[in-house]
């Protein structure tokens, strides 16, 4: 009984209740009860402090060597691996990815594989899907497309179908001794020949003009004679005669100029002689032909030889490779493109085929 009171007291003692401090003060078995609990509370508290004591070295050490391990790694990949600060910053950004949680990581590479699609879906559409470009192509391609700014995308994409009873604008945007202009005109002057009772055609040229009568040309001074001699054919002769002309000079365009009499004698027309040519040539009115022509080559925005127009709109082009040729790029496609554009009357016998 005396025990268990004394715990009471000593209870009471701790919470500062108790109500007879002189009594408990007097009393030795209560005396020796408090100075035994204060002893075994001094035991635990420097227990405690050990315990926290060791905790805390643990920690500021596992942080010390968990930095030193980071500034290693980091100084063996980036200064160790690397020579220049470009270098560096790569390897930076690698264990800056590194560290990203999965879910960041896999977004991260989610989205760089569908903008990596997307260009070469773009990129893909400019060029047949049976063609692959070589490394020069790929370059024409991308200098064609700054150079064509003013042309319109839809001039790409849209096939331009104006349906009418007059005879169709076909226009040859070219240079007489390009190996472009040579595979357009090869590869298109039949089809042009057996629908010129329904097509308007005219060969234009690419050149660079600084001044009037001051034309340079992309092939030198013979491609300049070249192109002088087919727009002398064009003003005085049929268009089937210059188709015809144009054929022939193509066939053997390291030839041009030094052909031209050749084709002209091929041509079987004795309505046109070589003389009457090569005086245009000479004349200013060669001159004159070639400045109006490089105003409609500036005029229609066509930079690239060969640059095929039906109706003043842009077809097809073949720099290298073929572009742009949403309605085909073979003479069944000319021949359908031409005819789907042509609702007079007489219509050759290639359109009814075609359809």
């Amino acid at each position: 009984m005396k025990v268990e009171q004394l715990e009471n007291e000593l209870k009471l003692y701790k919470e500062g209740r108790h109500t007879n401090q002189s009594n408990s003060h007097d009393n030795p078995d209560m005396i020796n009860l408090i100075q035994e609990e204060n002893r075994r509370l001094k035991a635990e508290n420097n227990v405690l402090q050990k315990k926290l004591s060791e905790l805390s070295t643990k920690t500021v050490e596992s942080i010390s060597t968990a930095s030193s391990s980071n500034e290693s790694f980091q100084k063996e990949d980036v200064e160790v691996e690397c020579d220049d600060n470009r270098c560096r910053q790569y390897y930076r950004r690698l264990i800056w990815f590194q560290r990203l949680p999965m879910n960041q990581r896999l977004c991260y590479i989610l989205l760089a594989a569908v903008l990596i699609f997307g260009l070469i879906i773009i990129y893909r559409s400019y060029q047949p899907a049976d063609s692959i470009a070589s490394n020069n192509t790929k370059k024409n391609f991308f200098s064609y497309s700054k150079a064509s700014e003013t042309t319109t995308l839809s001039s790409f994409f849209l096939p331009y179908s104006v349906i009418s009873d007059t005879p169709v604008r076909v226009d040859f945007f070219v240079m007489s001794k390009c190996p472009d202009a040579r595979k357009c005109e090869l590869l298109f002057a039949p089809t042009l020949l057996k629908l010129s009772s329904i097509i308007n055609f005219t060969v234009s040229f690419i050149a660079h003009e600084k001044n009037l009568n001051e034309i340079t040309c992309m092939h030198g001074s013979n491609e300049c004679l070249g192109n002088k001699q087919q727009l002398c054919v064009q003003s005085m002769c049929s268009q089937t005669t210059l188709i015809k002309f144009l054929q022939c000079q193509s066939k053997q365009m390291e030839n041009i100029p030094d052909n031209g009499e050749q084709c002209v004698k091929e041509l079987s027309d004795n309505t046109l002689k070589w003389s009457d040519i090569d005086t245009c040539v000479k004349s200013n009115k060669a001159n004159e032909l070639f400045h109006k022509s490089l105003e409609k080559t500036r005029s229609a925005s066509a930079k690239k030889s060969c640059t095929m127009h039906l109706n003043g709109k842009f077809w097809c082009m073949h720099d290298g490779t073929w572009y742009g040729c949403t309605e085909g790029r073979d003479e069944k496609s000319l021949i359908k493109a031409i005819c789907s554009r042509y609702n007079g009357p007489n219509k050759p016998i290639e359109c009814t085929m075609s359809i």
